[in-house]
């Protein structure tokens, strides 16, 4: 659902809507057999194809949904989609591969497969998964590192900011004298070129650490899938949970480094409270202000997402493999 909530139905809102309803009521009946994967885009519109009264309806249905992450997800373009839905997909086949037991034994499975491996087509397919999961790794300690210098930048940043806050405070609060507006202006020139080149190195830094996280998103699907099919017998297990620790570290940074975002962004949008500063507040800085929002509130939100649903596949799989 984008920016569309539908036409009404005789049972619902819209026909999407009753699609849904039907399919959380066989939800609600069945959980283990039935699973819900609904997506709202949150991208922009073109003003023409804003219609007020569908936003609403939008916005009262999501938040009828509850939380995001268990009937529902968020997306800001295609390629995020692309690999939601695919994470989605693996989960899902990983959970019914577990419910349905469809498994050998392990004492029969580990002789089977060790006669597959001895053939020369799946040792290829053997040292496959291997290769992936190596890549995986590295894909992450590189989004690790793209992500500690994101974090690092950001506190920078962050305490800068604080500093021209409180000089602002002293400038603004002092009452019954004649407000220094050079003072002003060498605080504000200041805090501009400090964001403008914040909003520099994100540019160059979130696509960098984006692009090592989907690859190794990729990787993490495409491994699941292989074990799936190949059920491998000498998977290194130590090295699986590396990853998973890996992960969670990940997650740590990018709650923490939201929270930091959030206040930078709460700071920027309070700028034009200060009565003595709208001048100053132009068009060049409210640009800037919504870069740092688009950069590092909503894409660090999207990579968040998928991550969450990336360390659940691989879960699933170390669970599997302890099995």
């Amino acid at each position: 659902m984008w920016h569309r909530y539908g036409t009404p139905t005789a049972r619902a809102g819209s026909g999407t809507v009753e699609e849904f309803q039907l399919a959380k009521e066989r939800y609600e009946n069945d959980p283990d057999n039935v699973k819900i994967m609904f997506y709202f885009k949150d991208g922009p519109v073109s003003p023409s194809k804003l219609d007020p009264h569908q936003l609403i309806q939008i916005n009262e249905f999501r938040k009828s949904l509850g939380e995001e992450g268990a009937l529902y997800w968020g997306f800001n373009s295609l390629e995020e989609f692309e690999r939601l839905l695919r994470l989605h997909i693996t989960r899902r086949v990983q959970e019914y591969s577990s419910d349905l037991n469809c498994r050998k034994d392990k004492s029969q499975g580990n002789q089977v497969d060790e006669e597959f491996i001895s053939s020369k087509g799946n040792k290829r397919d053997y040292e496959g998964f291997s290769d992936l999961v190596r890549t995986i790794i590295e894909n992450v300690e590189e989004s690790w590192q793209f992500l500690n210098n994101i974090h690092e930048i950001t506190k920078e940043y962050k305490q800068a900011s604080n500093v021209c806050f409180e000089e602002l405070k002293v400038l603004c609060d002092i009452n019954d004298v004649e407000v220094d507006k050079r003072a002003v202006d060498r605080v504000f020139d200041n805090f501009f070129r400090q964001m403008h080149q914040y909003v520099v190195i994100m540019e160059e830094n979130v696509p960098l650490f984006g692009a090592s996280l989907y690859a190794g998103i990729d990787s993490m699907a495409e491994a699941a899938k292989y074990y799936l099919e190949l059920n491998p017998v000498e998977i290194n297990e130590d090295r699986t949970r590396t990853l998973v620790s890996a992960m969670g570290h990940l997650r740590f940074v990018l709650d923490s480094l939201e929270a930091d975002t959030y206040k930078l962004s709460s700071f920027t949008k309070g700028l034009p409270n200060f009565p003595v500063i709208k001048d100053y507040y132009n068009n060049k800085t409210m640009h800037s202000a919504a870069n740092i929002q688009e950069l590092m509130l909503d894409k660090i939100r999207a990579n968040r997402i998928l991550l969450v649903e990336a360390e659940h596949v691989m879960r699933n799989l170390l669970k599997d493999i302890g099995n």
